[in-house]
């Protein structure tokens, strides 16, 4: 997954990858037509402030109108409002909204009690938030330890529960099936599913309550999806877990249950994962990306899944004013200097917000968002925080992740209904 913060007040994405899933193939190569699956999503988010960052990793930009952050994944999105409360919308199978039920809800609900939240996260089927105090809580679906209460006998919780045994987090970030937390010493904490070794302890075996990450002392932001990932104080970058499409950016395709060096890359500023890829946003402002090139999600110009990347190699074309990245399921998003943001790769459901369902290998601009001050890609969908504190969704509307009181999807940007 992925998230992003702006000056004081922070606006992440986070999108969820299957940790446990070997063999699902990659959706960005299935035709432009159908309903979406309930397949994880992956995504991204830029580093949270505090506890060790680079003042480079959060977006220098104030996110105006009321502040606040937001997050999406598969099939629902939350924000962060001012007060500390936290607003989800979309679906709601296993109580991942939080609103102490399973109704879905195509406008926001409120997460009961919290009110002190300055981070949100959402995976497939639960959520997780930072609160000021630097403790987590998560709710939704619990069977693979993801809510990471130390319960590995519960099933899900319909209300936030604690994550046992860490109170000072500085950052989370949540995948499909896991959760992972960096704490203030620059350590990274994991749980839930690691069937391909996503916790990064060195084994596979699922945990329902955190567990360190092997050899990590110095990072300053983490990113989650299939796989997991680091930037460190230096601006290299490590990741670990599922490998299947080079996404761990070794230069093979091996899975890793400990941290493993991405090949050539020492300038990261902002890190984000996706099931299939993973991209870096450099100094320069320029974005690179590795892993699978289905539908051109590496942004070099093609959309031949034979141009997959093991490594970091040619940068996204065009782009060399990124101030914030975003990687989704089938689709990557950049903020640019300007407001301006540009998407490319799989757009069967509109997701690129171009007005048309044509995929593109090169960025593509979307319609009429030219003020955005934060963005966070889901699966098939993407929204983006306005200077006005506004917030607009595009593309899969399906479960009512879009939040504009339908279900019908958009080829361009929609407005959340009664946000800010």
């Amino acid at each position: 997954m992925r998230k992003a913060f702006l000056g004081g007040v922070g606006l992440a994405l986070v999108l969820a990858a299957a940790c446990d899933d070997s063999s699902s193939p990659d959706p960005a190569a299935a035709p432009d037509a159908g309903t979406p699956s309930a397949v994880d999503a992956g995504g991204g988010t830029p580093a949270a402030d505090g506890g060790g960052g680079s003042e480079d990793a959060a977006p220098p930009v104030d996110a105006g109108g009321g502040g606040g952050a937001l997050w999406t994944e598969t099939h629902h999105t939350c924000v962060l409002r001012p007060s500390g409360k936290i607003a989800c919308w979309g679906t709601n199978d296993e109580g991942e909204l939080g609103g102490g039920n399973k109704t879905p809800a195509l406008s926001f609900v409120e997460v009961q009690g919290v009110d002190d939240a300055v981070e949100v996260g959402p995976g497939t089927n639960h959520t997780c938030a930072r609160r000021a105090s630097g403790a987590v809580v998560c709710w939704g679906r619990a069977s693979d330890g993801q809510l990471g209460e130390g319960d590995d006998t519960k099933l899900e919780s319909l209300t936030p529960v604690a994550v046992k045994d860490l109170s000072d987090a500085v950052e989370i970030d949540v995948g499909e099936f896991h959760s992972c937390a960096r704490r203030a010493s620059g350590t990274v904490v994991c749980w839930g599913d690691n069937a391909f070794g996503c916790l990064g302890d060195g084994t596979n075996d699922q945990r329902a309550a955190p567990v360190p990450v092997k050899d990590l002392t110095d990072a300053v932001e983490i990113s989650a999806s299939s796989h997991t990932c680091a930037r460190r104080a230096s601006g290299a970058v490590v990741c670990w877990g599922k490998n299947s499409d080079g996404q761990l950016g070794n230069g093979t395709t091996d899975t890793s249950y400990v941290p493993v060096p991405v090949t050539g890359l020492t300038d990261a500023v902002e890190i984000s994962t996706g099931p299939y890829d993973t991209c870096a946003r450099r100094t320069n402002g320029t974005v690179v990306c590795w892993g699978s090139n289905n539908s051109g999600k590496l942004g070099i110009g093609t959309t031949d899944a034979a141009d997959d990347a093991l490594a970091p190699g040619t940068s996204v074309l065009g782009l060399g004013d990124a101030k914030q990245i975003s990687v989704g399921h089938t689709s990557v998003c950049a903020l640019r200097a300007s407001g301006a943001v540009v998407c490319w790769g799989s757009n069967n459901f509109g997701q690129l917000g171009n007005g048309t369902k044509d995929a593109s290998g090169t960025p593509v601009p979307v319609t009429g968002l030219t003020d955005a001050v934060a963005i966070t890609v889901g699966q098939w969908h993407a929204c983006a925080r306005r200077a006005t504190g506004a917030v607009v969704c595009w593309g899969d509307n399906t479960n009512g992740q879009i939040g504009d009181g339908t279900k019908n999807a958009s080829l361009v940007p929609a407005p959340v209904s009664g946000l800010p």
